[in-house]
């Protein structure tokens, strides 16, 4: 019989849990901030907002393993919610130090629109995730969520935001390939239909299968920058 996971909630106050975003950030970057949840960023040239919630058990009895945020109906989010710039929502679980994160694109257009906004997730995928990679997982209602370790709160930025580079942190070597890791023409052939896609979710889809088949190790930024380097090379 598996391990039981304890789905007790523990909670920080959100400045607690932004300043410790920041550290990781300012360890290895130049970043700029202001405000209070939510907090105003500018990382690598992009700007952005950050608003952070701690998980809680949505439905304790019933379904203890189900997570939530909920932004209440705010002045706060009128301005964001038709501005251009993205708006990152963090949800916390203390318990695990990890963050659930949420499509902007999906969000935006919901703020405000009633009392407030539920966003789920689950503990049992709240659990710490490999260093230097991204958990990516669906909810049944189709929703995609991003998990990461507070310490590889870096590397999800790189991945919303789509910032080309890498993450500058110890963990960097992970995310640096020789094509001797992989048959690189054999890659491409598989992906050069959907190349050209405005979506990259395809390609992505295609070099997970390719490098699981192949048992090779991956994370989501090793993939993109593989799609990217082979958009910029004429065979």
């Amino acid at each position: 019989m598996g391990e039981r996971i304890s789905n007790v909630v523990k909670h920080l106050d959100v400045d607690v849990i932004f300043n410790e975003v920041i550290s990781h950030l300012k360890a290895n970057n130049s970043i700029e901030y202001t405000g209070s949840n939510p907090y105003f960023l500018y990382f690598r040239g992009v700007e952005f907002y950050i608003f952070i919630r701690n998980l809680t058990k949505a439905y304790p009895s019933r379904s203890p393993d189900v997570c939530r945020i909920q932004l209440h109906k705010s002045n706060l989010f009128h301005n964001i919610k038709f501005s251009e710039k993205p708006l990152i929502v963090l949800g916390y679980c203390q318990q695990y130090k990890t963050f659930a994160c949420w499509s902007s694109e999906n969000i935006k257009p919901r703020l405000n629109g009633k009392s407030n906004v539920s966003l789920y997730s689950r503990f049992s995928e709240q659990i710490p995730v490999r260093d230097g990679e991204i958990r990516d997982y669906m909810l049944s209602n189709g929703e995609a969520i991003k998990i990461v370790n507070s310490s590889n709160i870096e590397l999800l930025l790189l991945d919303i935001l789509n910032i080309k580079g890498k993450a500058s942190s110890t963990s960097q070597l992970q995310f640096q390939y020789s094509t001797n890791e992989f048959n690189e023409d054999e890659l491409l052939t598989l992906i050069a239909d959907v190349l050209n896609d405005s979506s990259e979710l395809k390609a992505m889809q295609i070099c997970i299968s390719y490098f699981e088949q192949h048992n090779k190790d991956y994370n989501l930024l090793k993939i993109k920058e593989i799609i990217a380097k082979f958009k910029t090379i004429s065979y």
